[in-house]
């Protein structure tokens, strides 16, 4: 397996610092409450695609951890097994808090406490990663203690078919089916976009491949010498013209979430992605700064799911009557709120995901001796 890469982690930091901002300073209307200048607020409701970054990112790493398992018997088994432990204690952890909060407080109703946890998907539908197209379904965003699980939905339902395509294509052949999604998926979009629920073209997991088929490309790239120059030159060409369209955009409507953006936020998370995969001994930022931004990034799966709910959670201690920044007690509830996430989250990260990590690189490691013991004695038998 390949080692932690702190570029990478950085990248992810990139992404999980875009969301945050994306949440507060626009969303929850931070921005506008502490006077952020106009260029700040627009740069902060950018923030949405470190989504897109995100779906590049772990589709890069976990194909190519694939890639280098595909000769390993227990390849299969030690990447579900790993994906479980990685994703599913933090997260079942915070729908039960959901669940509990709900009934704690079912008799009360109005301002935070709707906008956290009324509205919410059916429960099973959390339970098996399908509230995202619940979700898209609906006139309106659900409930905010979980409205960020959607696109842990997305990635799961992804994963579930990942490693059977992985290790049993070819690396031609992988990359041919992924080219296909990154041209196919983008037009999609756009039709489903005028004829489906509003939010589907962006909560489905089907038009949202493109990111994932992206995150494929550059890994098997990063194998494959002569997959390397055609990856490049393409993102290379791209780049441009993704840089001009949110350019037009930012002057005249502003950072507007749409099929158009979304396939531009994607090539540019693509690009990213590149750059560190492709180039990795080259320092794109200094050391200090990386390491901060690594910082954020090996945490962001605690930082993602917390930060959100944290806001709503302690406007709704304080007796607020509206979760979002109206004045300066509301903001500097909000400001407290945001600091609060980041040690909330490491300690998150150290004591639930870093140990369950830890479990599953273990029983990796077990399964993957297993498989090479019983290949030598195939081996041996057959001789």
């Amino acid at each position: 397996m390949t080692g932690r890469s702190r570029g990478v982690d950085a990248l992810r930091g990139c992404a999980i610092l875009g969301v945050v901002a994306y949440h507060y300073l626009d969303i929850l209307r931070l921005g506008e409450a502490l006077q952020l200048a106009p260029a700040l607020r627009r740069a902060a409701a950018f923030g949405w695609a470190g989504v897109d970054l995100f779906f590049v990112l772990s589709a890069f790493l976990l194909t190519r951890g694939l890639l280098d398992q595909r000769d390993n018997a227990g390849a299969l088994s030690g990447f579900f097994g790993r994906r479980i432990l990685r994703t599913w204690p933090l997260y079942f952890l915070l729908l039960a808090l959901a669940l509990v909060g709900e009934a704690a407080v079912a008799g009360d109703h109005g301002g935070p406490r709707d906008w956290l946890l009324a509205d919410h998907a059916p429960t099973a539908l959390y339970a098996l990663f399908l509230q995202n197209y619940w979700m898209g379904a609906q006139p309106h965003w659900s409930t905010a203690f979980l409205s960020s699980s959607w696109s842990l939905a997305v990635e799961e339902q992804f994963y579930l078919i990942l490693p059977f395509i992985a290790l049993s294509l070819t690396p031609a052949r992988f990359a041919a089916l992924a080219g296909a999604a990154i041209l196919l998926v983008p037009p999609l979009r756009y039709v489903v976009s005028d004829i489906a629920p509003p939010s589907a073209w962006s909560l489905w997991t089907p038009f949202r491949l493109d990111a994932f088929a992206w995150g494929v490309v550059i890994a098997l790239a990063a194998r494959q010498p002569a997959l390397r120059t055609p990856v490049i030159t393409t993102l290379a060409g791209l780049a441009p013209l993704c840089l001009l369209a949110l350019g037009e955009r930012w002057s005249l409507d502003g950072p507007t979430l749409d099929p158009l953006t979304t396939t531009a936020t994607t090539i540019l998370g693509a690009v990213a992605v590149a750059c560190v995969a492709l180039a990795p001994a080259r320092n794109i930022a200094p050391a200090a700064i990386t390491r901060v931004f690594a910082w954020f990034g090996e945490r962001c799966f605690s930082i993602y799911l917390l930060h959100f709910p944290l806001a709503g959670v302690t406007q709704f201690a304080f007796g607020a009557s509206d979760v979002h920044a109206t004045d300066a007690a509301s903001a500097a509830r909000l400001v407290a709120a945001l600091l609060l996430s980041f040690p909330l989250a490491a300690l998150s990260y150290r004591l639930i995901e870093r140990p369950f990590i830890a479990l599953g690189a273990r029983l990796s490691g077990a399964a993957d001796a297993r498989g090479a013991i019983a290949c030598r004695n195939a081996t041996s038998a057959a001789g």
